[in-house]
């Protein structure tokens, strides 16, 4: 419940054109709940949209990405 204010915050300034600020706002709703893979996936989503809006979702890079442990 903590991070939803700023992972909304996050959403909505994506929405208006504010890249870097939105994924600013998604980085602290992540330190808030580390374990929420629907934040993690917007931070890739924003900062590799080919990954998620090409021709086919890579899911080959995303589980990487978890193996990993890497937000990006």
């Amino acid at each position: 419940v903590q991070a939803e204010p700023y992972m909304e915050a996050g959403l909505k300034l994506y929405q208006d054109g504010k890249k870097e600020a939105a994924v600013l706002q998604l980085r602290k709703a992540l330190n808030l709940d580390p374990d929420n893979l629907t934040i993690r996936k917007q931070i890739w989503a924003i900062m590799n949209p080919d990954k998620f809006y090409g021709d086919e979702i890579d899911f080959d890079w995303q589980k990487q990405q978890f193996s990993e442990d890497r937000v990006i």
